[in-house]
């Protein structure tokens, strides 16, 4: 398995204006759940990001380009590929994330 360069991704999102808040898999997550990135499987400079369904849409362009811009930067490529819900799990600790892809 191939080490994914996590912390050049931290450094993107903190170009954005964003802070991640953790990593799992292939997966990263912004502090305020605004978005999630996620490795691509065969190019480890392309990632595919979700945006939170309850972001209101002009905040979402712009995080978008701030995105994009940031990665280009760092000769990155970023794909928006949907949008993505979280949900408390009722009477547990848990939550669940489910992927929205267009």
């Amino acid at each position: 398995m191939q080490a994914k360069p996590i912390g050049m991704v931290k450094e993107i999102v903190q170009t954005a204006g964003l802070r991640v808040s953790c990593s799992y898999d292939d997966l990263i997550f912004t502090e305020d759940n605004s978005l999630i990135l996620q490795f691509d499987k065969k190019d480890k400079k392309r990632l595919r990001f979700y945006i939170n369904s309850a972001c209101e849409s002009p905040s979402s362009d712009k995080l978008e380009k701030r995105l994009g811009d940031a990665a280009q930067e760092a000769g990155y490529t970023v794909t928006k590929s949907g949008e993505f819900e979280i949900e408390k799990k009722k009477g547990s600790e848990e939550t669940e994330i489910r992927l929205l892809p267009y």
